[in-house]
């Protein structure tokens, strides 16, 4: 009871930390998007089943007192995040000064029309539909081929449906925002992607808010409506079908006949054991990392450079590294590489979270220095995209997939700083080829040029 006690009032500690030194654009940063996505998975999980005890999905895996340990560790890692990314930001601030900002026009955020990035996006989409993407993490059995267009939907679907979302409430104007994340919504439900529906939706808003734009209180509480639809579907489609409906190899046929059975039973989906078990118990992101602690406890040796060193033979590209898809699954997924290297029951779909997985790298007692050390590589991150413009934002949006995937493993954020690089150069060449046309048509076909607002 204690320890829960002493983690929360941590971890809101830490939230308020980087409020206070992240305005005015309080939470609506990397540092504060990434942090108040792992104060759900720690915090608000732990108030939940401390309050409904039965909600837990695995009870007795790690002991209490290596429970109590951890709940101590990821408060003491909140803080650590916190005071990193806090002591970074001052420095930043006081050594540079933040560029004026005021009086710019919205005509400088300038996206490409949607039906241009709908064609960048459908393939991905269609791919992952067809069941040849999003490689679940358990899956050994995956060739090199589905192990790249798993690794190109599960990079760029989320980042390109919310580009596209954007762009269309841009060109179209934000009354549009309900019916857009009726759309993404349901195209993620086909897939089975429920994080991602809510994903979408927070990035969308925080995104909006860089670029200036405010959605009316009416388009924001009608845009709920097809989020919880989808959630409740997903639920229940889950708790009939079960997830091998849309693992990796099933078709659309299989989806959309599993969709069709959630949707004949969504009253399951609306019992409380139904609630307790898909939703609280699943956003548990203590029971893990408590059982690695113990792990570590019981003589089980550190994991070292292993998963940082996998993480970036990952990020690298393959005309570089053109055998990264016939290494072991181990060295290609840390989940399954701590399941592994700690003996973890068989069968069971853990969350390794961020901070659980960093807590095996050299120890716990480096748990909260690693974490000072992510807040301030974020806080830098936050700084270089400080400019409210159409570049930085979307920048943004490729690296706060991190922040949405925080119940993974660290390596996201190197294939995120990737994505956030391709990401940049096909906006680069696509406002190339868009000046060329201009040029053109104006009759002035001297050499292009392109400015990165």
């Amino acid at each position: 009871m204690i320890a829960g006690i002493v983690t929360i009032c941590c971890q809101l500690g830490a939230l308020a930390i980087l409020w206070r030194f992240s305005r005015p654009r309080g939470l609506a940063t990397l540092q504060g998007l990434f942090l108040s996505v792992a104060f759900v998975y720690h915090g608000v999980s732990l108030i939940l089943i401390s309050s409904f005890p039965g909600a837990e999905d695995y009870p007795g895996l790690a002991s209490v007192a290596a429970t109590s340990e951890w709940r101590y560790l990821v408060g003491a890692a909140f803080l650590g995040f916190a005071a990193g990314g806090a002591l970074t930001s001052s420095l930043f601030a006081q050594r540079h000064t933040s560029p004026n900002t005021a009086g710019r026009k919205r005509a400088e955020f300038s996206l490409p029309r949607p039906w241009v990035l709908l064609g960048l996006v459908l393939p991905m989409y269609l791919v992952a539909l067809a069941g040849r993407g999003l490689v679940a993490p358990s899956t050994s059995q995956v060739g090199a081929t589905g192990y790249y267009s798993g690794g190109l939907t599960s990079q760029f679907l989320l980042v390109g449906m919310v580009v596209l979302a954007l762009s269309i409430l841009v060109h179209r104007g934000p009354k549009k925002l309900p019916l857009v994340l009726l759309g993404s919504s349901f195209a993620f439900a086909l897939i089975g992607q429920r994080t991602w529906v809510v994903g979408t939706a927070i990035l969308l808003l925080i995104s909006l808010r860089r670029l200036g734009i405010s959605p009316s209180s009416k388009s924001l509480a009608l845009a709920t409506i097809p989020i919880l639809t989808v959630a409740i579907l997903l639920s229940s489609t889950r708790a009939v079908e079960g997830r091998q409906a849309f693992t990796f190899g099933s078709g659309y046929g299989t989806r959309i006949s599993a969709l069709d059975q959630g949707a004949r039973h969504m009253s399951v989906a609306l019992t409380w054991s139904g609630f307790e078990q898909d939703y609280i118990g699943r956003l548990d992101g203590n029971v893990f990392p408590s059982f690695l602690v113990e792990r570590l406890a019981q003589g089980y040796r550190p994991t070292g450079w292993s998963p940082i060193v996998n993480g970036i033979g990952l990020a690298i590209p393959s005309f570089l590294n053109p055998h990264k898809a016939d290494t072991s699954l181990s060295a290609r997924n840390e989940e399954h590489y701590l399941e592994s290297a700690y003996s973890a029951p068989p069968n069971v779909n853990f969350l390794p979270t961020f901070f659980g997985s960093m807590c095996t790298y050299f120890g716990t007692h480096w748990l909260p220095l690693l974490s000072a050390l992510l807040g301030a590589i974020l806080a830098v991150l936050d700084w270089m995209l400080r400019k409210r413009s159409t570049i930085t934002t979307l920048v943004f949006l490729a690296l706060g997939t991190v922040a949405v995937g925080y119940e993974s493993t660290p390596p996201n954020l190197w294939l995120s700083l990737r994505g956030a690089a391709l990401l940049l150069i096909v906006i680069v060449v696509l406002r190339w080829f868009r000046d060329v046309a201009t040029s053109s048509r104006s009759g002035t076909m001297t050499s292009a040029s392109y400015h990165v607002t």
